[in-house]
């Protein structure tokens, strides 16, 4: 059941399971490749600059390989963990979840940075 990995209900309910879920996605997006289609939008960022806004409702990191620049991610980017005590984000690429914690205050209680279905985008 996908609410049970990617709902905030899930989430309080079996936060390991969805972590792993995620990880697992992680795991699984350095071996994807960007398309055609994200390399003909970083062409037209690239040829637009700052007068095109790319936005997306992927959280893979497709766009940024095809070398588009300033990517918007609304439901955000799989990449990414989230600080739950500071709120802070930083990227840890694909590695594993486990033993992580915050450069900015030290805390482990992170999750991923990733809207979950019951919750606001920012």
């Amino acid at each position: 059941d996908v609410m049970e990995v990617c709902s905030a209900t899930g989430f309080r309910k079996n936060p390991k399971k969805v972590l792993d879920f995620y990880d697992a996605r992680r795991a699984q997006l350095q071996n994807v490749k960007p398309n055609h289609a994200h390399e003909k939008i970083a062409q037209l960022k690239e040829k637009w600059g700052k007068n095109l806004f790319v936005i997306t409702q992927n959280v893979d990191d497709l766009l940024e390989r095809a070398g588009c620049k300033d990517v918007i991610h609304l439901h955000g980017f799989l990449p990414e963990l989230r600080c739950l005590k500071c709120e802070g984000i930083f990227n840890i690429g694909y590695e594993k979840f486990t033993d992580k914690q915050c450069p900015k205050c030290k805390s482990k209680d992170l999750r991923h940075n990733i809207v979950m279905f019951e919750e606001q985008a920012p």
